[in-house]
């Protein structure tokens, strides 16, 4: 399929006249965007169910964007801003998010699974209940990231900056957690079956039996 070309300015060019390629939309989704996609103070995009599937969001501003239901499977959003966006039970599997700003990000219920987030900001984003399996979260800086019920099965969490997050009943099986920092993260119920755990730092971390581990401080 050929990829949808967007530039960082998406929204602002959805406003002044669809002046990019956006020949691959449906005209409802076209209309939708048209719309939805109008940046005031403290608010950004309504894009919600609408569908970027291999999209090309490189460097693209979507902060406070609600992608709630939208399809971004595919899509590369590599150096997006998506800081405080809304993007539950959202497809962004096998999407190109490496070095994204996922700040404050709700990610709830979305699948992610494939998806590419080497070295993406993630710091205090909610993703309860999300697909991971099989992602590349190599070296993401997610502290305070909420990961209840998470579904991480062979993701790469390699040097991973993971301090006070929270892994509650998250399945971690065969997940790589070489060199990543879980000080005083909490692992409760979680399943580490599998996992890589060398060079992990422990330091006042709850693990899933609910005891504390202290060997990394």
């Amino acid at each position: 399929m050929k990829k949808r070309l967007f530039s960082a300015g998406f929204c602002f060019f959805l406003i002044v006249g669809f002046s990019l390629q956006v020949s691959a939309f449906s005209e409802l989704d076209l209309e939708k965007a048209k719309e939805g996609c109008i940046h005031t103070k403290g608010s950004g995009c309504k894009l919600s169910g609408t569908d970027l599937t291999n999209a090309i969001l490189i460097k693209a501003n979507l902060e406070h964007t609600d992608l709630t239901d939208a399809d971004l499977s595919g899509a590369d959003l590599s150096g997006a801003n998506m800081g405080a966006a809304n993007i539950i039970n959202a497809n962004l599997s096998n999407a190109n998010l490496s070095g994204v700003n996922l700040t404050d990000g709700i990610l709830s219920k979305s699948n992610l699974s494939k998806v590419n987030l080497t070295k993406a900001k993630m710091k205090w984003a909610n993703l309860t209940g999300v697909n991971l399996t099989r992602a590349n979260l190599t070296g993401i800086n997610a502290t305070e990231i909420y990961l209840k019920k998470a579904n991480l099965t062979g993701a790469n969490l390699t040097d991973a900056n993971l301090r006070v997050s929270t892994f509650t009943n998250a399945n971690l099986t065969n997940a790589n957690l070489t060199g990543a920092n879980l000080r005083m993260a909490n692992l409760t119920g979680a399943n580490l079956t599998g996992a890589n755990l060398t060079g992990t730092i422990f330091c006042k971390t709850t693990m899933p039996d609910g005891t504390k581990n202290d060997s990394g401080c």
